[in-house]
């Protein structure tokens, strides 16, 4: 008897599926036309991935002190911006400094969870696409360490996130860091239960972790404030939540999430593209490509929905499509303006314009992008969204 239909494909929501299987298809046979188009990204990500099968399972239990609940297990981080105040006697209350990173935060939960993400991200695809079962199982061991283990499992909440030494234990703006790195790792989860490294107890007891995270996001203070930001953190809030509740098959809270987009796009994006909440930070630029791609992921889990976001303008005009071409200009110099950035954007710019090329169908845009970057850092996006001819 045939499968049905929902087991033989992935469930994806933030990669192209097309893309991928003419990925995979590219990988296995290098004669093809698509092998010698997709070489260099093919070969970019087999290196990567000998580096991420190198990568031993980390913790939230790995920092050296538990948080104020004396409970390892839960997550903690320190907010990135600040510092120990030079004019206090014991640097108490920790005084925000907008752009500048403290390298104390690499001593708590978030850099681990930054690596784990992009080890777990790099081994699925490697087992996906060239059907490597070390890496995939690799993977799946990283996944169950830092999620499911009982003695190094995290706890499902996120209440000492972006602590303030002198000031509070946790902050509403620490849950931004679980919404980078936790989708992703459930599009690799997806992937690692295609391939069938990741065995059905721990995929079913990451779900049931995840939907108790999710019951979190949707009762505690915090994500309840959050969700209400006009920004970056507020995009990126409604990706996780919506990412989770697509995960552990509640597709009526993704809807709801999905639903207050558009008001988003009409807040945040101005009819010229422009950003004016993340253009006014520190690093302006990399604020500015990093909550555009939050929204071109956001339209990206609605296209599968049947909801196109794509495409939608504001009746006063402002659009995600604008938006990329606002980036496009300032990347290219052909929009002279002057703003605070203390950091390489370029690269992760070059590498959104190669996700919208795809997504637009505009091959402008991933000629821009090849033009900003040749060594374009993301190469896996012509693995993951670039579509079947």
């Amino acid at each position: 008897m045939a499968q049905p239909l929902p087991s033989l494909y992935p469930n994806l929501y933030r990669y192209s599926r097309p893309a991928l299987f003419r990925a995979a298809a590219a990988a296995a046979d290098p004669k093809s036309a698509d092998h010698a188009e997709l070489a260099r990204s093919l070969a970019h990500l087999r290196e990567e991935a000998k580096r991420a099968a190198g990568f031993a399972p980390v913790s939230v239990t790995d920092k050296a002190a538990p948080p104020p609940s004396g409970d390892p297990k839960d997550y903690q981080s320190i907010a990135t911006y600040v510092w120990p105040d030079p004019k206090s006697g014991d640097g108490l209350p920790w005084i925000e400094i907008d752009g500048k990173r403290n390298p104390e935060c690499d001593n708590y939960d978030q850099e681990p969870l930054h690596r784990l993400s992009n080890a777990v991200t790099t081994l699925a695809l490697s087992a996906f696409l060239f059907r490597n079962q070390e890496h995939g199982r690799h993977a799946a061991r990283l996944l169950h360490h830092w999620y499911l283990d009982p003695a190094t499992g995290m706890n499902p909440n996120l209440n000492f996130g972006q602590h303030v030494p002198g000031q509070c234990h946790g902050r509403p703006w620490g849950i931004i860091e679980s919404a980078l790195f936790i989708p992703p790792m459930l599009e690799s989860a997806e992937l690692l239960e295609w391939t069938g490294d990741l065995p059905k107890v721990d995929a079913d007891a990451l779900r049931g972790f995840l939907a108790r995270l999710l019951d979190w996001l949707q009762s505690h203070p915090y994500p309840l404030y959050i969700a209400t930001f006009h920004n970056n953190h507020g995009v990126y809030f409604d990706q996780l939540v919506a990412r989770i509740a697509l995960y552990v098959g509640q597709p009526a809270v993704a809807r709801a999430v999905l639903a207050r987009v558009p008001h988003k796009i009409r807040e945040q994006i101005e009819p010229d593209g422009s950003q004016p909440r993340e253009l006014r930070r520190a690093n302006a630029l990399i604020y500015t490509t990093m909550n555009l791609r939050g929204f071109l992921q956001l339209a990206d889990m609605s296209a599968r929905l049947g909801i196109d976001l794509h495409a939608y303008r504001t009746p006063e005009g402002s659009s995600i499509r604008g938006g990329v071409d606002f980036l496009r200009d300032l990347a290219t110099g052909e929009r002279d303006v002057s703003y605070k950035e203390h950091a390489n954007w370029q690269p992760n710019a070059a590498a959104l314009l190669a996700m919208a090329g795809y997504k637009f169908g505009d091959p402008a845009l991933l000629k821009t992008a090849a033009t900003i970057d040749p060594d374009l850092p993301a190469h896996c996006v012509h693995l993951t969204h670039s579509a079947t001819p």
